[in-house]
């Protein structure tokens, strides 16, 4: 992962990035964003994606914002986490599937 561009995690699933956005025109800015969803939460409900000054502010911001989410719904968290655990195993699978097709080749 570059030092500019970091992902955020609860546990083994992912919640959020953070990533440095330079132009030639304005100074550097720290865009973040967080992505966890459940049944029975609204996003726009609250802030999940901005700008700030730091990286820092950065994950203080999808920190803020995963907190959110999590009050949304008592079921919030324990859905994104399973969601993330199921999504990793089939993509193991997967990888696992085309390994074993070179292999062959």
């Amino acid at each position: 992962m570059l030092e500019n561009d970091d992902v955020c995690m609860d546990g083994e699933a992912n919640v959020g990035r953070v990533r440095m956005s330079e132009t030639s025109s304005k100074k550097p800015e720290w865009r973040w964003s967080m992505y966890a969803d459940a049944p029975g939460t609204v996003p726009r409900s609250f802030e999940f994606q901005g700008k700030v000054d730091t990286k820092e502010q950065a994950k203080a911001a999808v920190e803020e914002a995963y907190s959110h989410f999590v009050a949304a719904t008592p079921e919030a968290r324990a859905y994104w986490q399973k969601s993330c655990a199921e999504l990793k195993a089939r993509t193991e699978r997967f990888e696992k599937r085309g390994q074993r097709g070179r292999e062959k080749v």
